[in-house]
């Protein structure tokens, strides 16, 4: 539970920064195709930063703290260099859009079982991050301000499946400790009863 946890404090982080970024993508695509790179180097060292407070807050696992070093060292590195990597950044970009459509494409479809409005708005976001994801890979060649736009949509739309993911985690944690809990009034019962036989 723990592990958990951090898993959803990251998650946090990673949904205010890709909101974050989404908005600056579409409101300014011509200053993001000069700053995308230093724009994500940023993102990167805040992303770091946030995982190296939250371990301090409650070390309870190193996971978080290691998370939060290599992501900082990563972002120092492409602020360092971010004239010269920008193509590679958007290829990177569209590769995470990508892989995130098409996990949560799968995920959708075990959703749709158990939360039908949850798992069809899922479906529905994965398949336009898939695309999303396919276009700012083919297109890091030729980086203009509707491939930027494209970009900063995919992130809005992937913060938005974090976010159902987010409240799907907190539901199944919510229903496991119910389940312990539960569990524990059981045996506390049977204790009692045991006690009052003997």
């Amino acid at each position: 539970m723990k592990f958990v946890a951090q898993i959803k404090k990251i998650s946090i982080a990673s949904i205010i920064i890709s909101i974050l970024l989404g908005i600056s993508f579409i409101a300014f695509p011509d200053k993001c195709i000069t700053y995308i790179s230093l724009a994500v180097g940023i993102s990167l060292i805040m992303l770091g930063v946030a995982g190296v407070i939250g371990y301090f807050i409650d070390k309870t696992s190193g996971f978080t703290l290691a998370l939060g070093i290599v992501s900082a060292i990563v972002g120092i590195i492409v602020c360092a260099e971010y004239k010269a990597i920008i193509s590679l950044i958007v290829i990177i970009f569209g590769i995470f859009i990508l892989a995130s459509g098409v996990f949560n494409l799968f995920t959708s479809i075990k959703v749709i079982a158990s939360s039908v409005v949850f798992g069809w708005i899922t479906f529905g976001l994965s398949i336009i991050s898939s695309v999303f994801g396919v276009i700012a890979i083919t297109k890091s060649g030729e980086l203009t301000i509707t491939i930027v736009q494209f970009i900063g949509v995919a992130l809005l739309v992937y913060a938005v499946m974090d976010i159902i993911s987010f409240i799907q985690v907190r539901k199944l944690v919510k229903q496991a400790n119910e389940i312990v809990e539960s569990a524990g009034d059981i045996e506390t019962q049977a204790t009692v009863v045991e006690e009052t036989e003997a």
